[in-house]
C-alpha cells in the first residue's frame, strides 16, 4: 500500500494521526466520534490503525547511540576496550 509522504509531513504534533492498514490511508481520528462504541468495538476498530509518532516520540540521540553500539571498532577490540 502506498502512502503519500506529504500526508505524513502535514501531520502535526498536536493532533493524533493514524495509518489505516486496510485502506492504506492517513487520517486524523477524533475519539469523540466513537464515544457510543463499546470497549470491545473500540479495540476491534483500533486493531486496524497505527498511530503515527510525533516529533516528541522520536529520540534522535538514542537512535544514534543504538547505531553506534552496532559498529565494531577494530582499535577498541584490539585493546580489549568495551563501551
Amino acid at each position: 500500500m502506498k502512502v503519500k509522504l506529504s500526508e505524513v509531513i502535514d501531520a502535526n504534533d498536536v493532533t493524533k494521526y493514524y495509518y489505516n492498514q486496510d485502506g492504506g490511508e492517513i487520517f486524523m481520528l477524533n475519539i469523540g466520534d466513537y464515544e457510543n462504541l463499546s470497549e470491545d468495538e473500540l479495540d476491534k476498530l483500533f486493531e486496524k490503525f497505527i498511530m503515527l509518532p510525533t516529533r516528541y516520540d522520536i529520540n534522535e540521540y538514542k537512535i544514534m547511540q543504538d547505531f553506534a553500539k552496532t559498529i565494531e571498532d577494530i582499535w577498541f577490540k584490539a585493546n580489549n576496550i568495551e563501551f
